[in-house]
């Protein structure tokens, strides 16, 4: 019989990229965008959709310098990277991938 079991944590590593370098706005699909600024030592990433209310996800180092959200977003998951072929920054918000313009 097969049970779910939760997986350990894995290991977490500190964020390496300025978080001055994340800021801009990241275009994803049909109308989806994600306005990013940095304020304070914060994230604030903003997405914006057509009749929605833009939703703010704030994000900020912890002392092991972890990225972490510190907003009550807890339906979305969150991450940065750069887009294998050709570098560019994405993130990924939930199952939608968003490109920097």
């Amino acid at each position: 019989m097969l049970r779910g079991q939760p997986l350990p944590p894995g290991p977490e590593e500190s964020f390496e990229t300025p978080l001055n370098d994340l800021v801009g706005t990241y275009i994803g699909p049909q109308d989806y965008e994600v306005a990013v600024t940095c304020e304070n030592e914060q994230i604030i990433c903003t997405m914006k959709t057509e009749n929605m209310p833009p939703m703010d996800i704030v994000m900020q180092k912890d002392d092991k310098g972890v990225l972490r959200v510190q907003s009550d977003t807890q339906h979305y998951s969150i991450g940065f990277f750069h887009e294998p072929e050709s570098g560019v920054d994405s993130l990924m918000l939930g199952t939608l991938a968003f490109r920097k313009q």
